[in-house]
């Protein structure tokens, strides 16, 4: 601990000691106690760097100093405060000569580590311990025919740790708070890089009435400038938790956020910084559970600076627990990109959680706004869960015409039947950079819901191996794709959906809508028993229960026409698309999307004339036609 540092007693509602006391002495002290008597303050605050000196040339400023704080203690009612030197001012220079360059922000590191001793079982009270840490910001450069380069922000560390043991009939409980935010960046010729952040809060309890872990990580703004803003901080957030938990429910949270970029007057606007948050828990209560919560939100690009220049910062969350002895597990994670000027940032969404009993899994991506949309894949699984669990996905999009894409899967199973795993996945934009960072659905997966808004490129994959489909959509537009599936066991209630909506301003006039039915898969001795829809805008557009096989031969290249759908945008001008399954199947894939009629379609085989008839459809030289679309238009 520095010179600088402080380390101050305060007292609680144990036996009063107040006192300013060494590093040493405090060390001392806690190393002996038996149980939780103090609260302890350990605050480290660097120098600020000096200004540099005027003249001819502008001399650089001074660098801010580190800052670290740090401390070990056997009671969790402590706080750790470091923060870092500010850079200096860069020195004014002649008119014609350029000015100093500012100094960096001095970086900021501070850490808590408590290990907990036992309360008496009849004393209430609640440990509260928190970490922070903020890097120093960047001087500014100094004045002159260009002001001189804007210092660096200082990076930021902080980490908490709380493990021990507490009794189980105490009313002890236990939370930790660890925030650090990097320096922003100093303005200049070129702007300085704002500073990184990093924030890691650990909890491990034997025993617990409540806990909550938290970890937020806040990414230093870039620099303003003449020519090149700086580039935004990074944000890494990282929280964990492992508990037995009575009577209370427990949460870990972590938020990331990066940085913004720097603006420019006349050249590149300064990348917004990356964020990334990662949230678990494993959690053993009964009757009580578990929130695992995570958030990314990317930085903006700077702005003012050349057209179609600066990027947004891509956002990766991932939020998982496990909940046991029938504990519940609820998993939360969102990532929105960084709006860019040229590129948006792309957005990483993933959640699982795995549960005895009652589990739910959701998860939120968000593709970053510009010219280029960043794309946006959101993942959500939900396994071992008996009764009711459900999984649930979303994908945003700015780009033009798609504007959302959803999934869905719920089982429902009564006890001592096969657990469940739910797998559902949205995805929209050109997510092929980024496929490797989504999870892939396990071998075993009992319910599967897919969807997506294909780049061309997609679309041409999924309808290579359907020659009707593939003619059919040729020079057409393939707005969505999706699959169904279930296996591993029957359930009492499978049900699963995706959702599409459409900004159809961006459209000339409405032509028809096309459902493409793939493939289909039924292994021996199995059966497909399922309920299969299409809905525009809440009106049925495709209906059917099939039984047995017989679905094999419709979902094998088939194209039906669903008729024009001018009549079901909604007054928004958006057109929603749900699509929906419920039974078993082992797997089913579509397609649909926008094409003049076709002018022909393969005629059926007599068992089709036959089911068609079941499902009301009629045929016509000209092909398909369903329900109150069976009009030729």
């Amino acid at each position: 601990m520095s010179a600088r540092c402080s380390t101050v007693l305060r007292p609680t509602s144990f036996p009063r000691f107040n006192s300013h006391l060494s590093s040493a002495t405090v060390a001392l002290i806690l190393s002996a106690a038996v149980m939780p008597a103090f609260a302890v303050d350990a605050t480290d605050v660097g120098a600020a760097g000096a200004a540099g000196a005027s003249g001819v040339l502008g001399k650089a400023g001074g660098n801010g100093k580190n800052s670290q704080a740090g401390l070990g203690s056997s009671d969790f009612f402590n706080n750790v405060k470091a923060t870092g030197g500010q850079g200096g001012n860069g020195g004014s220079s002649l008119p014609l000569l350029p000015g100093g360059n500012g100094g960096k922000g001095g970086a900021a590191s501070a850490t808590l580590q408590t290990g907990n001793q036992d309360f008496p079982t009849d004393i209430e009270s609640q440990g509260a311990g928190t970490v922070a840490a903020t890097g120093g910001k960047g001087g500014n450069g100094g004045s002159g025919l260009l002001p001189g380069n804007g210092g660096a922000g200082g990076a930021a560390a902080a980490q908490g740790t709380d493990t021990g043991t507490t009794n189980f009939d105490s009313l002890a409980s236990s939370s930790l708070q660890v925030d650090a935010s990097g320096g922003a960046g100093g303005s200049g010729r070129n702007g300085g890089a704002g500073g990184a952040s990093t924030a890691q809060s650990t909890i491990n309890l034997q025993t617990t009435t409540g806990a909550s872990s938290s970890a937020t990580a806040q990414g230093g703004v870039g620099g303003n400038a003449v020519l090149s803003g700086g580039k935004g901080g990074s944000a890494n957030a990282d929280a964990s938790l492992t508990a037995f938990s009575y009577p209370s429910d427990s949460y870990v949270t972590a938020v990331a956020k990066g940085g913004n970029g720097g603006n420019s007057a006349t050249g590149l606007n300064g990348n917004g910084g990356a964020a990334t948050a990662t949230s678990g828990g494993d959690f053993y209560a009964r009757d009580f559970g578990l929130t695992s919560s995570a958030t990314a939100v990317g930085g903006a690009s700077g702005l003012g600076g050349l057209p179609l220049q600066g990027n947004g910062g891509d956002a990766i969350a991932t939020a998982s627990g496990s909940a046991h002895n029938a504990a519940y597990i609820n998993s939360q994670s969102s990532a929105q990109g960084g709006d860019g000027v040229l590129r948006g940032g792309n957005a990483i969404a993933n959640a699982s959680a795995s549960a005895d009993m009652f589990g739910n899994a959701s998860a939120q991506a968000s593709g970053g706004a510009g010219k280029q949309a960043g794309a946006a894949i959101a993942t959500a699984t939900v396994s071992n869960g008996f009764l009711d669990t459900t999984a649930n996905a979303v994908a945003n999009y700015t780009g033009a015409f798609v504007r959302q894409v959803s999934a869905r899967g719920e089982t429902f199973a009564v006890e001592n039947q096969t657990a469940s795993t739910i797998y559902t996945q949205a995805r929209v934009g050109d997510t092929s950079s980024i496929m490797t960072a989504a999870p892939a659905p396990a071998a075993d997966t009992s319910l599967i819901a897919r969807a997506i808004a294909p780049t061309k490129a997609e679309a041409a994959t999924a309808l290579a191996g359907n020659t009707t489909l593939k003619n059919a959509f040729a020079g057409c537009s393939v707005w969505g794709l999706g699959e169904f599936g279930t296996g591993g066991g029957l359930f009492d209630f499978n049900s699963a959906s995706t959702s599409y909506t459409f900004d159809i301003n961006t459209l000339a006039d409405p032509q028809h809508l096309w459902l493409g039915l793939l493939d289909s898969n039924l292994p021996s001795a199995t059966t497909g028993n399922f309920h299969f829809s299409i809905a525009g805008e809440g009106t049925t557009l495709f209906e059917h229960d099939f039984t047995g096989s017989d679905f094999l031969s419709y979902f094998d290249d088939r194209l039906f026409d669903l008729g024009t759908w001018k009549n079901l945008v909604g007054s928004d001008g958006l057109f929603n698309l749900d699509v929906s399954f419920s039974g078993y199947v082992p797997k089913i894939d579509f397609a649909f999307g926008e094409r003049a009629e076709a002018s022909a379609v393969p005629e059926p085989s007599a068992l089709m004339l036959i089911i068609l008839g079941v499902l009301g459809l009629w045929i016509s030289r000209d092909g398909l036609r369903l329900g109150r679309f069976g009009h030729k238009e």
